[in-house]
């Protein structure tokens, strides 16, 4: 029995309803998923700044308490029991938002008590017994009690790194989530379009009379691309075969143009004027996402750049994924792309933040620093042994500070990709004498012994001169920071084209967790995290020695010191 064309017409309205409220109710869940996700990166955020928060409490504490005990300053003690009072009700407070980590509750059960003991352990300064400072300073040399903050530095950075791998892992179900509402909401439009196409070849094909009909469906399909249109995202689709299918009005607004039904994926990016991030290099074509959806594969770029005519330039982040079919079938390659015009604009002020704030602090302190030096040198008259001490302090701690503003305004240029490096032919003694200029004083003053090797046989380097200084003096600088006792080595082992400088020291070494991070810009975690710009020269001294064709290498033996190794090419 034929089917009346009414009725076809109604039972097609129906699937196709049927498709937009099960798209929609799909959308719905995807969208709740993505915020439930959001909602739990938020709360990793918060346990993170939680510790952060009690293990800083601890340390400015437990500073405060030896400054008492050795300068007796009741001020100090204030200071610290302000402080401690604060480490033990944070720390709880974040055992509780980590009651469903089995992992974290095993180290809270470790931290807790040895938190509890430091607090406790305040008893005796409050006392005022004639012998508190005595028993406070020999409580301070206690081996067991360097093993209990050992401990507690420990087990916070075991922490730390539980809490940071579980906000990865939450992040990328973040993203997941957000890339399976867009594929989900796209999918349907995408399949609702031509569901539309289908039904207005059907009625054309059964009656040519009925222009009402025809004028309805027609009606309906433009309010599907419409939804298509409001999607505040640049939507690119190719077909099966890579020909363009369709782009929304947000895509045509950023790429400059619409579908070019004749193109091919390879000729995407000189059609669409699609360039690397920041240079006149085109974007190669292969490596377009939706280029590599057409491949099966699912990508994101933040790289690419768009030229229009009028010499507009749009940056672009990119995502791609293919579309396939219930047989895993190839059906269309979506690209998602947003102008992150904006998102650059804040990276760029904070950048140019840093540098400003940088130069601004950079003069004072020099100058405060040639100063120290004069008063040193005698140029206001002769010091009293305590002054020419308390002249030494200032000079190391304006020389770190200078340093860590050195190391910042390094790291801002090498963000913004400002650095160079201009390898000339230069004696390695010389580079020897400009790094070690400011530090023979303060290795006399620690009394650490200072010995070079393998330097008089008149080697030269390839090398950018002011760049190989910066480096070594960060080498030397932390070498001379991190060790108390026995000696500074400076040995150089010259092989065909390179030529390895060691900088060896007989200090406390370096933890296996600041090891894994120690040429990175994340903060170390540990004890280390108490000296100022402890890491970030080792980043920027890294970047340096890649630029100038050499490396930077290191080995540790915790407790026995350090050695770093530079690789500079060889002036032959």
């Amino acid at each position: 029995m034929a089917i009346s064309l009414k009725k076809k017409l109604f039972l097609g309205f129906g699937v196709l309803a049927a498709v937009i409220l099960g798209i929609g109710a799909l959308s719905y869940r995807s969208i709740n998923r993505m915020l439930d996700s959001d909602t739990l990166v938020d709360h990793t955020n918060d346990v993170i700044s939680h510790i952060h928060e009690f293990d800083a409490n601890l340390k400015k504490a437990q500073a405060s308490y030896r400054a008492y005990i050795l300068s007796r300053d009741p001020s100090f003690l204030r200071t610290g029991q302000a402080s401690m009072n604060l480490v033990v009700p944070e720390a709880l407070e974040t055992e509780k938002m980590t009651e469903d980590n089995l992992v974290e509750r095993e180290y809270f059960k470790q931290l807790i008590p040895l938190l509890e003991s430091r607090a406790q352990g305040q008893s005796l300064l409050l006392s005022g017994a004639a012998d508190r400072f005595a028993k406070a300073r020999a409580g301070l040399e206690d081996p067991a009690n360097r093993r209990a903050n050992e401990t507690i530095d420990k087990l916070t950075s075991q922490m730390m790194v539980e809490e940071q791998n579980l906000l990865l892992k939450r992040r990328d179900q973040e993203t997941a989530d957000a890339h399976l509402a867009l594929v989900i909401l796209l999918s349907g439009a995408v399949a609702a379009t031509l569901f539309a196409f289908g039904a207005l070849l059907t009625i054309r094909a059964e009656v040519g009379k009925r222009e009402k009909a025809q004028e309805l469906l027609q009606l309906n399909e433009y309010r599907l691309f419409q939804f298509l249109e409001a999607v505040p995202l640049g939507i690119f689709v190719l077909d099966k075969d890579g020909k363009p299918f369709y782009a929304n009005q947000k895509a045509r607004e950023l790429l400059g143009r619409g579908v070019v039904q004749s193109a091919d994926p390879s000729q995407l990016s000189a059609l669409y004027q699609a360039y690397r991030s920041g240079t006149d290099e085109p974007y190669p074509a292969g490596e377009i996402p939706i280029a590599r959806a057409l491949r099966g594969e699912k990508s994101s770029i933040e790289d690419l750049e768009i030229h229009h005519p009028d010499g507009h330039i749009i940056p672009l982040q990119i995502w791609g994924t293919p579309v396939v079919d219930m047989k895993g079938n190839l059906q269309y390659a979506l690209a998602i792309f947003s102008d992150i015009t904006e998102r650059r604009h804040v990276e760029e002020m904070k950048q140019s933040l840093i540098s400003v704030v940088s130069h601004q602090l950079k003069t004072p302190v020099s100058e405060i620093n040639g100063y120290i030096e004069n008063l040193l040198e005698g140029l206001a008259g002769e010091l009293a042994p305590q002054q020419a001490d308390y002249l030494m302090d200032m000079r190391e701690i304006g020389m770190n500070n200078y340093r860590l503003i050195c190391d910042l305004l390094n790291l801002s240029k090498i963000e913004r990709g400002l650095t160079t490096a201009n390898p000339e032919k230069i004696p390695l003694m010389e580079v020897v004498e400009l790094a070690m200029r400011d530090y023979e004083a303060i290795l006399a003053r620690k009394g650490l012994s200072f010995a070079l090797k393998g330097m008089d046989g008149g080697l030269y380097l390839m090398a950018d001169r002011d760049k190989l200084v910066e480096t070594l003096r960060n080498l030397i600088n932390n070498a001379v920071k991190f060790t108390d006792k026995g000696s500074l080595t400076l040995a150089a082992e010259a092989r065909d084209r390179v030529i390895l400088l060691k900088v060896q020291d007989t200090g406390k070494g370096i933890s296996e967790t600041a090891m894994a991070q120690l040429f990175t810009q994340k903060r170390i975690l540990g004890t280390e995290a108490g000296r100022a710009g402890a890491g970030l020269g080792l980043y920027v001294a890294k970047h340096f020695m890649k630029a100038q064709g050499g490396d930077i290498t290191a080995t540790t033996s915790p407790g026995k010191g350090s050695c770093f190794t530079l690789t500079i090419p060889r002036a032959l």
